[in-house]
């Protein structure tokens, strides 16, 4: 059977998020300029922790790799001016934990109808199933994606893809 419409839309939008991560160094992965209170690392952080919050209702390291101690780096309401001595991945590590749950997120392709265990709501729209969830977070991933771009192009960075030359 073939992906849904909302996998393969979901698979894209990370595979995007991907590409920009390539053309990130660590350096600039930790600048904050001074119209914004995150960085790159937070932005992939962030995609990385609500996607799994979002669809599996928890962060599970025996499952997913991700170690627990990321909701308090990357989850809602945290930001890097907060980060004390606390264990910040590398751009690698994101990497890998970014693109080992392309995987994790397929099981729900035969999930696209059931209901969430809970439904969620944002901004006073409801998402009660499982397609809708995939589709939120797409659009979510995006939005983070858009900041991404912004706080490359705040400090002057022009090469926001790796194929993209100056």
């Amino acid at each position: 059977m073939s992906q849904s419409f909302l996998i393969q839309q979901y698979t894209f939008s990370r595979h995007i998020t991907l590409a920009t991560l390539e053309s990130t160094t660590e350096t600039l992965a930790d600048v904050i300029p001074e119209t914004s209170t995150n960085n790159i690392r937070w932005h992939l952080g962030h995609i990385l922790v609500s996607t799994d919050m979002l669809l599996f209702g928890k962060i599970d390291e025996a499952s997913s790799g991700i170690p627990q101690h990321y909701l308090s780096l990357f989850f809602v309401d945290t930001s890097p001016a907060n980060w004390k001595n606390e264990n910040v991945p590398t751009l690698t590590e994101l990497r890998e934990l970014l693109t080992s749950q392309i995987e994790r997120v397929q099981v729900f392709d035969k999930k696209i109808e059931e209901p969430l265990p809970q439904p969620f709501t944002v901004q006073g729209h409801t998402i009660n199933t499982f397609g809708q969830m995939l589709s939120f977070i797409t659009w979510h991933e995006g939005y983070h994606h858009g900041f991404i771009n912004g706080l490359k192009r705040a400090v002057g960075e022009k090469n926001l893809w790796p194929s993209q030359k100056a």
